[in-house]
């Protein structure tokens, strides 16, 4: 693969770049990963349909820990996530990365004490046709699901085919103090700098039915959620006029604690469910 260099200044510090113009982009950068603190006098009031879902997804989790042996929460370890989900929705209703998240909150101090503790998490969103469907009294929606030790390669919760509907995850509602939650531009406009750097110098990711997008991050990402981290760098991909988000079809994350090394190395498969 032949790449090429780049720089960009955010926070006053300059940033190297590297990539491929088409598919691949590492930034020498430690990971970052988007906070979502409010005023301590606001109360933060999640969406109550989102919060039966996750209620009812914890649910089934906690009965297959059981059946199991296992006692939760999970202690501290390093632990992955896979999670496949088939549906008859438009994938415009099911954005990979808020449905992930919504599951990971489920999944956050009722199965894993802290969701700093996965390592790596994997995402697919299978679309099917309606008229696929066995019953039309079934939900519109089935997931797979595996929490596994990364270490060993453990199962240790693990379900197929649970029908249900799934409710992406979704800003809170503020109240009771500032009606907004904190500005973080070095963060929240992250994206936008490395974004113009990388118009400049041709990096253009093609137009696609559907992708398959990793994400590694690298470096004092211990205390860091994934799913945090990843929000923070995937809208440098959405944010080209090429590129269509509801596309992202398969997702994985991975992070992995270095104490001299930092990167986050972003790569995207067009037309394909492989990284």
């Amino acid at each position: 693969m032949v790449t090429r260099t780049a720089s960009t200044i955010i926070n006053n510090k300059s940033i190297k770049l590297e990539h491929d113009e088409k598919s691949y982009l590492k930034i020498y950068d430690q990971p970052i990963e988007m906070p979502h603190f409010s005023d301590s006098k606001t109360d933060r009031l999640q969406h109550v349909i989102m919060m039966d879902f996750q209620a009812k997804l914890s649910m089934v989790m906690r009965a297959q820990a059981k059946q199991n042996k296992l006692s939760l929460p999970l202690p501290k370890s390093k632990y992955g996530v896979t999670i496949k989900v088939t549906t008859i929705r438009d994938k415009k209703e099911l954005p990979i990365l808020l449905t992930a998240k919504a599951i990971i909150d489920a999944i956050n101090k009722e199965v894993i004490d802290n969701d700093a503790d996965i390592y790596s998490l994997k995402v697919e969103i299978n679309p099917v046709s309606a008229r696929s469907r066995r019953a039309k009294s079934k939900p519109t929606d089935e997931i797979d699901l595996e929490v596994y030790d990364v270490v060993s390669m453990k199962s240790l919760i693990r379900f197929q085919g649970l029908n249900t509907y799934i409710v992406p995850k979704s800003k809170p509602v503020l109240a009771g103090g500032f009606d907004a939650e904190y500005f973080y531009p070095d963060r929240e406009l992250y994206h936008t700098y490395v974004q113009e750097t990388l118009n400049r110098g041709g990096f253009v990711v093609s137009a696609a039915d559907a992708y398959s997008v990793k994400l590694n991050f690298t470096g004092a990402v211990q205390s860091k959620d994934i799913d945090n981290m990843a929000k923070t760098y995937l809208p440098i991909l959405v944010s080209m006029p090429s590129f269509k988000s509801d596309n992202v079809l398969s997702l994985e994350l991975y992070k992995e604690h270095d104490d001299t090394h930092a990167s986050v190395e972003i790569h995207v498969n067009c037309n394909s469910m492989q990284p």
